[in-house]
């Protein structure tokens, strides 16, 4: 996801995935790799912030009815996301994680890009 950038050509102090992780296919250490190719657009010292849907969060049945129908259509794909998986993507590819509950969805910051061989 999100395929090779290293052809940017250049670097971010910050990078924003506000509601878009949960709209990305797959589960959610399938949607590592995208936070994986974001990472080494980084600043030193950089943030990779956003907010998305996982669905380990208190809804109302309104909400849940949007939800599945979302994720039927294809339009979101998080039926598998959860905080914990989150935590886990993105410890994966930074030293430095915050993962934040906010009402039916999460937010997260991240920090510090691991260095991969």
């Amino acid at each position: 996801m999100f395929g090779d950038l290293s052809g940017i050509g250049r670097r971010f102090d910050s990078i924003g995935a506000n509601y878009l992780l949960h709209c990305l296919p797959g589960a959610m250490a399938d949607k590592a790799a995208a936070i994986g190719n974001l990472a080494p657009l980084l600043n030193p010292g950089g943030v990779l912030f956003g907010s998305t849907l996982p669905t380990d969060q208190p809804m109302n049945a309104i909400a849940r009815r949007l939800w599945t129908t979302y994720n039927a259509r294809g339009v979101f794909s998080n039926q598998q996301d959860d905080l914990e998986g989150l935590d886990r993507a993105l410890r994966a590819h930074f030293n430095e994680v915050r993962v934040e509950r906010l009402g039916t969805g999460a937010t997260f910051t991240a920090r510090v890009p691991k260095m991969l061989p």
